[in-house]
């Protein structure tokens, strides 16, 4: 996600995404990268826990970023703003 303030005020959004949807499920990807394999090594009773949240919290921002680029309106709600 980029942001440019220079559009801001114009007819331009300020908001652009610079990657496209993700192609891998979290899991896929995780299971590719040994600093994530070491979770499943250490605490492999709540993997599937961790995992579960990972996807979910990737879904919500690839939804959130690809709203903005598509609209530029960014009104966040104060749950949003203390992340």
């Amino acid at each position: 996600m980029r942001y440019n303030p220079e559009k801001v005020g114009t007819e331009e959004n300020p908001f652009s995404l610079d990657y496209k949807a993700p192609k891998l499920p979290v899991k896929e990807h995780m299971y590719n990268e040994a600093r994530f394999k070491m979770v499943l090594k250490m605490n492999a009773e709540r993997v599937d826990t961790f995992l579960e949240a990972a996807s979910a919290k990737a879904q919500r921002d690839w939804v959130r970023y690809s709203d903005l680029a598509a609209s530029g309106n960014l009104n966040l709600s104060k749950e949003e703003t203390c992340k």
